[in-house]
């Protein structure tokens, strides 16, 4: 039991990785967390808990798909444009 998990942060700002004590910044979004809140880098997570790792990897690829629909979206037809 690696004794991590995954929380919603809300707030960018810098912090102290809980594992190595490497200094990131987090963006909001899921990020890794030990039990009692303390961040932990995604270099340290990948050691320490891979499966959560590669699944704030799954979620960060639908994110950025979902945002390249959104732009597909806007863009005009080109039935539209005659």
């Amino acid at each position: 039991m690696h004794g991590l998990l995954i929380k919603l942060n809300r707030h960018v700002r810098h912090s102290d990785c809980a594992a190595c004590g490497q200094t990131s910044e987090l963006n909001i979004g899921p990020e890794l967390f030990t039990a009692d809140g303390r961040h932990v880098c995604a270099g340290c997570g990948a050691k320490t808990a891979p499966e959560l790792t590669a699944l704030l990897g799954v979620a960060a690829a639908a994110e950025r798909y979902i945002a390249f629909l959104f732009e597909l979206g806007d863009q005009d037809d080109a039935e539209d444009l005659e």
